[in-house]
């Protein structure tokens, strides 16, 4: 089964500079001149818990939006802090889908999937922090190259 990634163009990275701009707006902090990235990670984590406190038809009349919005700011905070890129990745005949990876391409994190799973269903972990530390700790399954060994993601 191929696995391939391929940078994105220059239309998909202003939509997806877009994206992060709305989610810097969403958790409040679309004013501040150089967030932290930890800080924003709990930012992103608060806004997190409060949307999943929400009764179910009002979280889900947000889902897909905040998905897409914090997805897109969680993901580019792990590629300014570790140094992983932005690609829109594929697995045999399936959609491209936006994901992080780093540059040996040995994991992958697909942010909105991540983050729409965390909203979708709030029995499970709210983990996104976690998730973050274990990426900018280097605490991640020891895998190959060009593995593309999936990341946050519930595979069912």
């Amino acid at each position: 089964m191929p696995k391939t990634d391929r940078s994105l163009t220059s239309d998909e990275r202003t939509n997806l500079t877009r994206l992060i701009q709305k989610g810097l707006k969403r958790i409040g902090a679309e004013r501040a001149a150089a967030p932290e990235p930890d800080k924003l990670q709990q930012l992103i984590s608060q806004a997190l818990d409060m949307y999943r406190k929400l009764d179910t038809s009002r979280r889900e009349a947000l889902i897909n939006d905040a998905s897409i919005s914090l997805g897109s700011l969680w993901g580019q905070v792990i590629c300014d802090q570790m140094g992983w890129t932005w690609v829109l990745y594929r697995e045999d005949s399936q959609p491209e889908q936006y994901a992080v990876v780093p540059p040996d391409r040995a994991h992958l994190i697909f942010p909105m999937l991540f983050i729409s799973d965390l909203l979708d269903d709030p029995s499970i972990e709210q983990n996104s922090l976690l998730l973050y530390e274990s990426v900018k700790s280097g605490t991640l399954p020891l895998t190959d190259s060009r593995d593309y060994f999936v990341l946050g993601a519930r595979l069912n």
